[in-house]
């Protein structure tokens, strides 16, 4: 898979943090700061420059929480709920996702879509 380059007055434009995101053979991975236990669910912004922040209703507990973070986010970019994997931090609030088969501009683009515009 070839790399693109986003020119960075794209990337701000969208709203999108530059450390969030890493291209990857599979896809693309995701830097998250995950909150369980929400009253409403979502994508709810960044937290700070190198993490999405997603709130979930599910409880830290047996992998409730990442197994919901991964529909959050298969909904969001519109790919099969096998195709998002929490891949580091399963324990943690901060984790790594791996949404496969898609482009960071897909990402952004989703991400732009969720969030307005704004950022959060």
């Amino acid at each position: 898979m070839r790399r693109t380059a986003i020119p960075v007055a794209a990337v701000f434009c969208a709203g999108v943090a530059r450390g969030c995101l890493s291209e990857c053979g599979e896809g693309v991975k995701i830097s998250l700061r995950v909150s369980p236990g929400a009253k409403k669910p979502g994508i709810k912004g960044f937290y700070g420059e190198r993490a999405v922040k997603l709130s979930v209703a599910a409880p830290p507990e047996g992998g409730r929480a990442n197994a919901e973070a991964e529909r959050l986010l298969a909904a969001a970019f519109r790919v099969s709920d096998s195709g998002v994997e929490v891949i580091r931090g399963a324990s943690s609030r901060d984790k790594v996702a791996l949404v496969r088969d898609v482009s960071r501009e897909q990402v952004y683009e989703a991400l732009d879509n969720v969030l307005g515009g704004n950022g959060g």
